[in-house]
């Protein structure tokens, strides 16, 4: 069993290579010549304290960080910077952060919505939906029953169904989930 565990290790695909990556700020050395591999199907937990480095991790990954392109640092077998798109790039990540859940709580509470025109009222079934277009919320996005029920799919694959909150029955779509509602 150990050997047939190291074999699909070995062959597992490499999705993020850091190969000595350094990141400075001014006089701030967040990373020295970090090494750091993740392949296909490892789970990692980056933990430090605030100003560690693990936020600078994921700006490197996503491209949010410009200092990503030019370090020797490779993302889903290919180098970065080597002519991919940082939405190439996003589009095969699921990343998810405080900074992004307290943006999601603006725009879906109307009681502290800075973005009041766009209605608000986000439930996290539409959040769930919105992983398709890398939006907030679905205002403009076109769900369709595919989405959906690839929707409903990785909710059950992962476990999550106790934490979404009365997604539309089979075959209901937002858009007309949301008519309804309305209506």
């Amino acid at each position: 069993a150990e050997v047939a565990e190291a074999a699909a290790e070995a062959a597992a695909a490499t999705i993020v290579d850091f190969r000595e990556v350094t990141v400075q700020y001014a006089t701030n050395k967040v990373f020295d010549r970090l090494c750091w591999r993740v392949r296909e199907r490892e789970k990692w937990v980056v933990l430090g304290g605030n100003g560690s480095g693990k936020s600078t991790m994921i700006e490197l990954i996503t491209g949010d960080n410009l200092q990503g392109f030019r370090q020797d640092l490779w993302l889903f077998g290919r180098k970065k910077g080597s002519g991919e798109s940082i939405w190439d790039i996003k589009k095969q990540l699921g990343v998810l952060s405080t900074e992004f859940h307290m943006d999601y709580i603006d725009y879906a509470d109307p009681s502290i919505n800075r973005n009041a025109a766009s209605g608000g009222g986000v439930t996290n079934w539409e959040v769930v939906l919105s992983g398709f277009f890398d939006s907030v919320g679905l205002r403009g996005c076109a769900v369709t029953p595919s989405h959906e029920q690839e929707a409903r799919r990785l909710v059950e694959r992962l476990g999550l169904q106790d934490l979404i909150s009365h997604p539309p029955p089979r075959g209901c779509t937002a858009a007309s989930a949301s008519a309804s509602a309305a209506s």
